[in-house]
């Protein structure tokens, strides 16, 4: 046996082993290395964790406009909607006949019944605001409001299951 064998042997009986610097250097820099890259992958969880976050939201502002369609499409064409009655009482209490009186519409109730009218006419689709305001008003329903036509513009623009059409083209 030789004498570096024979130190090597008494160093493993018990004396203290000290590593040498290039292994400490080496493990220095491994520990950073995976310090970085822990830090690379905790980043990329947390846009990983914001892009489901998104991804959840949306399916499940998906699943109310389904739902919302669903109960368009459902429901009677009077619910929820405030109606004039059909005649009006003289003094002696005998009901008089008045002219078919039309549904008055407000606020969501104007969205609702609008999308459930164009959904149920050959013209569901892409069709101009005025033309739409013609099928509810023929369809029986009136909009409560100073400028009609203005409010149902402005109340189908808030609707979520309604969107622009392209411009025509020249």
């Amino acid at each position: 046996m030789s004498l570096a064998a024979v130190e090597d042997a008494q160093d493993m009986d018990g004396t203290e082993l000290k590593p040498s610097s290039r292994l400490a250097r080496a493990a220095d820099a491994e520990r950073q290395d995976i310090a970085r890259k822990r830090a690379r992958l905790a980043r990329r969880h947390g846009q990983l964790a914001g892009e489901l976050a998104e991804i959840e939201a949306s399916l499940a502002e998906l699943a109310e406009r389904e739902q919302l369609i669903v109960r368009l499409l459902a429901a009677p064409d009077t619910d929820g909607i405030d109606t004039q009655p059909e005649g009006v009482r003289s003094s002696e209490g005998i009901r008089e006949p008045q002219k078919r009186q039309r549904a008055l519409l407000r606020g969501p109730q104007i969205r609702e019944t609008a999308v459930r009218v164009l959904a149920g006419s050959p013209h569901a689709g892409a069709i101009h605001y005025r033309d739409w305001y013609q099928l509810l008003c023929d369809a029986g329903y009136e909009v409560a409001g100073k400028d009609p036509l203005a409010v149902f513009l402005t109340q189908i623009t808030r609707s979520p299951l309604v969107g622009n059409a392209p411009a025509p083209a020249p």
